[in-house]
């Protein structure tokens, strides 16, 4: 059993927000790296500005960092707000959360917190999200060999494009719990908002039944047939389900699960109907 969670994700994803009501509701301690790094911050008797600065320059802090991430997941019952933790920390539930870069870039602009982060405007955000994206995948590849948005590192991956964090915390936990029992639960939940459909999603007038459970429920997440997608550079078209995206869409559903079907992008670009 998994007794720790780990979260990750892209940059305005609501990762902050998300750990924040999961330690309410689970009783969880979250740690983050920011609170480890000033614990060696203060064994080098340095403040937080000298710290980074020394860091860029000797690269044994990183691991003396991840070694504390380690240790830490040894014990149970923690949240990580953490972009490594996952792969540190075995014993976890280990949770990705996606978003749309427009989305992302209008939240981080903003976003009065981030005193440290000012843009002339959403565009740029955009913009600098991209940026920071290539340069983690680069230097995270280099160091660990990993790929950051590799969906197959984790146990649930949850569009948060169009969905609020309290929907997403309840879908993670209702994950967490099927996943403890060794039951069968989804990976991927995408907001229907975010699915590209490539036939008229408007002609089908007759609704596919989408059970009625609100992503809360644990039922929900056991139940759900998955619409069959393809991904093209981050964006998700119906393959399979465009009669169950529309209903989803017409009952206010913020999340379905998805499976991700390979090999498909010459079939949807060509202009061809997908099946239902």
């Amino acid at each position: 059993m998994a007794n720790n969670i780990t979260i990750t994700g892209d940059l305005g994803s609501g990762k902050s927000a998300v750990s924040s009501l999961l330690k309410d509701r689970l009783k969880f301690e979250i740690v983050s790296v920011g609170m480890l790094q000033r614990k060696l911050a203060e064994k080098y008797g340095l403040n937080t500005i000298e710290f980074n600065k020394y860091t860029e320059s000797h690269p044994k802090i990183d691991l003396e960092l991840d070694r504390m991430v380690s240790e830490t997941g040894r014990k149970n019952n923690l949240i990580f707000d953490s972009r490594l933790a996952w792969h540190f920390v075995e014993n976890s539930f280990k949770v990705y959360l996606s978003v749309d870069d427009e989305i992302a870039a209008r939240r981080i602009f903003s976003d009065s917190n981030r005193l440290n982060e000012s843009y002339s405007g959403i565009e740029q955000a955009k913009i600098n999200i991209r940026k920071r994206r290539e340069s983690e995948q680069a230097r995270f590849k280099a160091q660990y060999n990993i790929i950051l948005d590799d969906y197959s590192n984790y146990d649930i991956v949850i569009d948060t494009s169009y969905t609020d964090p309290r929907t997403v915390s309840d879908c993670i936990i209702s994950n967490y719990q099927l996943h403890a029992e060794n039951r069968r639960h989804h990976k991927i939940w995408l907001s229907p908002k975010s699915l590209i459909p490539v036939q008229p999603i408007q002609n089908h007038s007759k609704k596919t039944a989408v059970p009625e459970i609100e992503p809360g429920k644990q039922e929900g997440f056991d139940a759900d047939e998955p619409v069959k997608v393809v991904e093209v550079d981050r964006k998700y078209y119906i393959y399979d389900g465009h009669k169950r995206v529309c209903t989803a869409l017409s009952d206010n559903r913020a999340l379905l699960p998805v499976e991700v079907v390979a090999g498909e992008e010459q079939f949807l670009l060509s202009g061809q109907k997908a099946n239902e």
